[in-house]
């Protein structure tokens, strides 16, 4: 049987923005056992390392959780992995990465980990009619939704 023990995602900026930069996603862990783990690592072109810039192992919530990380590209072309590693012990969990977005500057103004609780309130929605304006953002966004990873119970 073979068994799904890690995924990598890679998102490639072409010409983006460089420096200082903040890197924002939410991710949501069900099942937590503990050693379940994102690892989101950098490469630029020309380097053939990674630099691990962000690290998630473990949450206190059953739910969406915000994240972001300070991070310094030293130019513009670069790769930015999300390695999603599974649980040992075979158990079924669920990990889900959502928004991610980089930013130029500092995340310094957001908390670390935020936790998105579920809404209790009724709401109704009427039709708008209004019209807006669409402004240019400096992010480079990316959704990569990763519904579900299902691990098998594995035998030796």
């Amino acid at each position: 049987m073979n068994v799904l023990s890690n995924i990598t995602f890679r998102l490639t900026l072409n010409d983006g923005p460089f420096g200082v930069q903040c890197l924002r996603y939410y991710y949501y862990f069900a099942n937590d056992t503990g050693d379940q783990k994102i690892t989101v690592s950098i490469t630029t072109k020309g380097h053939e390392a990674n630099r691990t810039i962000d690290e998630v192992t473990k949450t206190k919530y059953n739910g969406w959780m915000f994240h972001n990380k300070t991070f310094e590209a030293e130019q513009n072309d670069y790769e930015i992995y999300f390695n999603l590693k599974a649980p040992s012990g075979g158990v079924s969990f669920y990990i889900a990465l959502d928004e991610i977005s980089i930013v130029t500057g500092s995340c310094g103004y957001i908390a670390e980990d935020t936790i998105i609780p579920p809404s209790l309130v009724r709401t109704t929605t009427s039709p708008d009619t209004s019209t807006t304006t669409a402004k240019r953002s400096t992010g480079v966004p990316l959704k990569e939704v990763l519904p579900h990873l299902h691990m098998p119970q594995h035998h030796q």
